[in-house]
């Protein structure tokens, strides 16, 4: 038989025995935890709503589309993250000119359509056999899809045009004669963003 003290010293050592075997219990349960995954996707659709905004035929304002945005993302459960955004529109109508549509998010997703004309020359060229004055550019006109997933990617969209202008592309460059007469035609690219030649505002 345990005298007093030994009787304390074994109730004891069981239950530090219990407590090290409970601790060790709660160590070894796995507990997962799931997250909200933040990826290509979400940086995507942001590139998405941009290119949309700065279509020809868009009348609505960026925050109605962002609105209208994120009520989508609910339904879908696409976990698009709440962002701020700058928007900037630059053109500059010389006879070497540029334009900017842009679209800077929060989160360093970036949309950037970009285009930059030089005058080359005069000619004179043949429309129904007579003779026109043309005057002769080249183009460089691309989109920029900036986000921490990838990096930067650049495209070269085909643009078009309902005017009457000779048109001709050369891998990354349009060569675009244009009437004498004229001094403003508008291009279509294939997602429908509006980009012009402008010789003076």
């Amino acid at each position: 038989m345990l005298n007093r003290s030994g009787q304390i010293l074994l109730l004891s050592v069981f239950l530090l025995i219990i407590l090290i075997t409970f601790s060790l219990s709660n160590l070894l349960i796995p507990r997962p935890r799931v997250i909200d995954y933040v990826g290509e996707l979400q940086s995507a659709e942001l590139i998405h709503l941009a290119r949309f905004y700065w279509e020809y035929n868009n009348n609505r304002s960026f925050d109605e589309l962002l609105k209208i945005f994120y009520i989508y993302n609910e339904k879908i459960k696409a976990n698009v993250p709440k962002v701020a955004y700058t928007l900037k529109r630059k053109i500059v109508c010389e006879r070497d000119g540029l334009g900017l549509y842009e679209t800077v998010f929060n989160n360093s997703v970036i949309f950037r359509s970009s285009w930059r004309w030089n005058f080359s020359n005069i000619y004179i060229g043949y429309e129904n056999n007579e003779a026109v004055i043309f005057k002769n550019y080249t183009l460089v006109y691309y989109h920029e899809y900036i986000a921490p997933q990838w990096g930067k990617i650049v495209l070269y969209p085909e643009i078009y045009t309902t005017c009457n202008v000779k048109i001709k592309r050369v891998y990354d460059t349009w060569i675009i004669g244009i009437p004498l007469e004229m001094s403003r035609v508008d291009f279509y690219d294939k997602f429908g963003i509006k980009i012009f030649i402008c010789d003076r505002e």
